[in-house]
């Protein structure tokens, strides 16, 4: 049902932040090191 539906878009939504999130992570970090 919907709210099903809405849930799984959600998750979806938030994997992507946090991928998004640790990539800058450690993209500052390599950038810190130089």
């Amino acid at each position: 049902d919907d709210v099903e539906m809405e849930m799984q878009r959600l998750k979806l939504e938030l994997k992507r932040t946090m991928e998004m999130y640790s990539n800058a992570c450690k993209e500052a970090l390599s950038a810190r090191q130089k």
